[in-house]
């Protein structure tokens, strides 16, 4: 029996010596397709014999001097699934079924990969895989359902930021305009905490498109131009935010946002030319004001921008930080949430921002917004009054007062509405419509 199975050897070892000959001979005279057919039967005789990581080295050769057909990368994932190595496995499973896809076999490419994912239950690409052929097929419900299954596993926050990518657009298609912003501003947070600034870029350019007025996006993209060093992009962003600050009636943070792209860019006619009709239209008190900014949208909008400026005035210096620090990413979020109605989630946002005792004052107030907007005063009283307790700056104090007074107000409480009017009064007396406020609600107390 042990001379029947060293001449079998013998002869399966004659047979690969001839396979390997004829697979040089062949790549040398530059046959290759030819040549990689010959690798594979060597490789499946080493894979005979035990020679294991042989084989797959020499199905490797033969792969990357012709594509494996279907047949033959099949073989090698279950190779590598022989071998323990379910990465590799489904790597080359996933190339099996798109090699089906490709020749518009969606319904046997889809039989497949759902095969494969019996043996390989956990591999997001081939869950990725499926998910996209019943997208192809139109099957968008199924296709959404998978989708939503990568993001609950919990996977790499970069197969994460995919999944919500993929949904983004299929909400987007829809003209489910709220879900589609949500999607793709969790596909953004993702790439970022990846560092795939480009891919974090994109879902927020994608934002732009749905609701192009959105301050936040658009500020946190003109953040990652600038950590891209995008010097064209970031102005021509920055020239965007000018035109809705100015649309919004917002003329004196729209000044400064346009002086601030003279900075970067000082020859831009455009910016010139905007600023210009800006001055124009504004007040004598804006245009002469230093174009200072109000607090609240000078951190929200402009918090980056000087630092833009000087890391472009440094261009030997790679750029190493981020320019968002957690807390300020979960207060962004939570403003982008707030801006798209999506107020559940923009409160979890805020609510980690709120910890950071310097972003603790505007985090509450953006937390009484929201609370108010889902009708719940009495909570959005509770973060009014906690940010109250954290304030260090007069013009967050005077904000959260006339939130506080609003909530008071709506609950019938007008004589508690008035103390925090009278508060900002003895502060600042043309603190926005503060004045005539306290002549409605005295009017309505002596009723």
């Amino acid at each position: 029996m042990n001379e029947a199975k060293s001449k079998d050897r013998a002869s399966l070892e004659k047979k690969a010596s001839d396979y390997l000959k004829r697979a040089v001979d062949f790549e040398r005279d530059g046959y290759v397709e030819m040549a990689s057919l010959e690798y594979v039967h060597y490789a499946d005789i080493l894979w005979q014999i035990g020679s294991k990581e042989e084989a797959v080295k020499y199905y490797e050769t033969a792969d990357r001097l012709s594509p494996l057909s279907s047949h033959f990368r099949n073989n090698l994932g279950d190779m590598y699934f022989e071998m323990g190595d379910k990465k590799m496995a489904a790597r080359e499973y996933a190339k099996v079924v798109s090699l089906y896809e490709e020749q518009g076999l969606l319904d046997s490419a889809i039989r497949l990969v759902r095969s494969f994912l019996e043996k390989l239950p956990g591999e997001i690409v081939l869950r990725y895989e499926l998910a996209d052929l019943y997208l192809k097929s139109e099957r968008t419900q199924r296709a959404v359902a998978e989708y939503q299954r990568i993001i609950d596993e919990k996977g790499d926050s970069e197969s994460i930021a995919l999944a919500y990518s993929r949904l983004g657009d299929i909400y987007a298609r829809r003209g489910t305009v709220r879900e589609a912003l949500y999607q793709y501003l969790k596909a953004s947070d993702e790439y970022f905490k990846e560092r795939e600034i480009s891919e974090a870029a994109r879902e927020l350019k994608n934002i732009l498109k749905l609701k192009p007025d959105s301050v936040s996006a658009r500020k946190r993209l003109i953040e990652m131009y600038a950590l891209k060093r995008d010097r064209v992009s970031i102005v021509d962003e920055l020239l965007m935010l000018a035109d809705i600050l100015m649309k919004r009636d917002k003329r004196e943070m729209a000044l400064s946002t346009y002086t601030k792209v003279r900075e970067i860019d000082p020859s831009n006619t455009v910016a010139q030319k905007r600023l210009s009709e800006a001055l124009r239209l504004a007040t004598v008190e804006e245009a002469t004001s230093g174009l200072s900014l109000d607090d609240r949208m000078s951190r929200e909008v402009m918090s980056s921008l000087d630092s833009i400026i000087k890391e472009l005035a440094e261009p030997q210096r790679e750029i190493v930080r981020d320019f968002l620090k957690d807390a300020e990413t979960h207060y962004d979020l939570g403003i982008g949430y707030f801006e798209m109605d999506l107020y559940d989630d923009a409160i979890r946002e805020l609510q980690m921002a709120s910890r950071d005792p310097k972003l603790r004052a505007k985090s509450c107030n953006m937390l009484g917004m929201c609370f108010t907007e889902k009708g719940e005063v009495e909570m959005a009283i509770r973060e009014y009054i906690r940010g109250l307790r954290a304030v260090k700056d007069e013009q967050e104090e005077l904000g959260l007062r006339y939130n506080l007074s609003r909530a008071y107000e709506y609950l019938g409480q007008p004589e508690k509405a008035l103390e925090q009017l009278l508060d900002i009064y003895v502060i600042d007396v043309n603190f926005l419509d503060v004045r005539e406020k306290i002549d409605l609600i005295k009017r309505k107390i002596l009723k």
